[in-house]
Parts: structure tokens; sequence; C-alpha cells
């Protein structure tokens, strides 16, 4: 009777500790993804600053606007510009935000535009286009990114994650889980 008794309570002991191991490596788990996800949203991010600039380099011009918005086909399939050395990216050009403007589609789901918007900006109400004599910047705007991956995306690139200042700027979507992010490229011209 004892020795059962005895067997019983060891391993009762070897399944707490396998339970242990398990929410450790568990939690350990899904630290490694969401930073494989944050990685992954900057390399993506870089490399579209990267086809901006090839793209630029190659044939000597911006990418092709209309209104705020620029043409990201451009980085896919030539416009029929000299010197268009690409495609500079390896997206789907799709029709993915609510204004029916083409945007680039990666393998995650994720799309992205880019887009000149006003220097000064710093809340939803405030986005507005490029005008006459103000100071523009470039904005790679990337949709659908989970809530916690744009705030620690801002965190990492800005060292805060202050959604309405800095680099990194997030925008409420229509599904809460996720977010429009907001990434400054460079300025880009005084509007004439």
């Amino acid at each position: 009777m004892k020795k059962g008794a005895m067997f019983g309570l060891d391993a009762r002991i070897a399944l707490a500790i396998f339970g242990a191991l398990s929410v450790i490596s568990g939690a350990a788990l899904y630290s490694a993804i969401q930073e494989a996800k944050l990685v992954s949203l900057s390399v993506k991010m870089n490399e579209l600053v990267k086809a901006i600039e090839a793209y630029m380099l190659d044939t000597g011009q911006d990418l092709p606007q209309t209104g705020t918005i620029f043409d990201v086909n451009a980085l896919v399939t030539n416009p029929t510009v000299d010197g268009w050395n690409g495609p500079y990216v390896s997206y789907q050009v799709g029709t993915t935000f609510d204004s029916g403007v083409d945007g680039l589609l990666d393998s995650d789901n994720h799309s992205f535009i880019i887009r000149a918007i006003n220097e000064s900006w710093s809340t939803e109400a405030s986005i507005t286009a490029c005008s006459a004599g103000n100071l523009c910047n470039l904005w790679i705007n990337a949709r659908k990114v989970p809530v916690n991956i744009a705030n620690a995306y801002d965190l990492k690139i800005d060292g805060t994650a202050n959604v309405n200042e800095g680099s990194i700027r997030t925008r409420n979507s229509s599904d809460s889980n996720y977010v429009y992010l907001y990434q400054k490229y460079n300025p880009i011209l005084k509007q004439p």
C-alpha cells in the first residue's frame, strides 16, 4: 500500500515540474513569436524605404503621385519611366484601402501605401494633405498591424509608445485589434 502511495506522489511531483516547465517555455515561445513579428515589420518598412530610394536613383524621379498618395505600383510595374530597373519589391499590387487606393500586399496580409502628409499632424483629426508652403514628409502607411505589435514598434523606434509624436504614429482602424501604422520616411519638399 505504501509503495503505491509513494509512486503517486512521485508522479504528481513530476507532473508539477513538467507543468512549470511548460508554462515557462510557453511564455518564452510567445515572447519569441512577438519579437519575430516586430522584426518582420521593421524589415518590411526598411525594404520599402530602400525600394523608394532605388526607384529614385534609377529613374531620377520621385514616385508618381496623385494628390497625397504615391503610386506604389511603380515599385512593381514599370510606369514607362526611363531607367526603371524593378521590380523593387516582391509584393503584389491591389486595392487595399477603404478609399480604393492601390497598395502593396505582403504575404502576412499587411498592406502598404505611401502618403505625403503635412509635417505638423499629431492627431487623427489633424492629418492634412500637403498644401502650399507647408513642409511635408513621406509616411509609409501599413494597414492591419496588430495593436500590440504597433505599440512595441513605436517603443523600439521612438523610445516611447506615444502614438501622436515621433517617427511612428498610429491611427485607429475599423477593427479594434488592428491599427494603421505610419512611419516617417523623410521630409520631401515644400509644396509650391
